[in-house]
């Protein structure tokens, strides 16, 4: 599962899609028992995702199960592991496929956070930029970096960091989303300069054109490291992937008074 994203819809090869949203002993998961007992019953596990989150131990399984098992059969045996808290059987069917209903969206600087496919996403952008031209390319930007201040104040509450370190977390987190595939910080420095590569973002990449076509991310950056230095900063893409650049390269500066 490293690099593939958690699916929302399933497919199973015969048999039915059964969706277990567990949780379990936060010390001691008992996480073999529970792939024991699938094996058990001849189930086939699609996909899944486990990990702590605050007090709790949480997983959840895509699980193909056999023809003609029944899930409430399937989550009693798994309710009777030790260590096993609770158990919700999930999944809707539509069609052949599977949706899973156990998801509700992401957990992201500690609130509840929505999906939206990158191509979804860059088309609301798209329609900013061919109806307001640059104007709309400077709304963009500017709702980027009130984006940005947002989620300084959010992270600083999570995390012990300041200056690069908190930077290089938000940019992981970003990462993670999928809002880019690699990043690098170049230069951070607490004068007031910070210049930043990117490829893969959702603005940028796949695009061709005349123009560069960072605004949003460029402005959620200049917004984070605008709170970081507590002081007002402006940001400008320098190179971009849509223009053929091997990376698309934002730099923030301090704005002098």
């Amino acid at each position: 599962m490293f690099g593939v994203p958690f699916p929302a819809l399933a497919r199973p090869r015969e048999g039915d899609v059964v969706i277990l949203g567990l949780k379990l002993k936060p010390d001691d998961p008992p996480l073999s028992e529970i792939m024991r007992a699938l094996e058990e019953e001849g189930a086939r596990v699609l996909g899944g995702i486990q990990g702590s989150v605050g007090p709790e131990y949480t997983a959840t399984f895509v699980i193909e199960a056999p023809p003609g098992a029944r899930a409430d059969e399937l989550r009693t045996k798994i309710a009777e592991i030790e260590g096993v808290l609770e158990v919700r059987a999930g999944g809707s069917r539509v069609g052949g496929l599977w949706v899973n209903d156990v998801l509700s969206g992401l957990l992201l600087l500690g609130e509840r956070a929505g999906v939206i496919p990158l191509d979804s996403t860059r088309s609301l952008f798209e329609a900013v930029r061919r109806y307001w031209g640059p104007a709309g390319e400077a709304f963009l930007y500017h709702m980027g970096v009130a984006a940005g201040k947002d989620s300084y104040r959010k992270l600083v509450k999570i995390a012990a960091l300041d200056g690069r370190e908190m930077l290089e977390l938000f940019l992981g987190t970003l990462r993670s989303c999928g809002w880019m595939s690699w990043y690098e910080i170049v230069e951070f420095s607490e004068e007031g300069r910070a210049v930043v590569r990117l490829r893969g973002s959702f603005e940028c990449s796949g695009q061709r054109g005349e123009t560069k076509r960072s605004n949003i991310l460029r402005g959620i950056l200049t917004g984070f490291i605008s709170a970081i230095w507590r002081i007002p900063t402006v940001g400008e893409e320098v190179r971009c992937e849509a223009l053929g650049d091997p990376y698309d390269e934002i730099s923030v500066r301090a704005m002098r008074i």
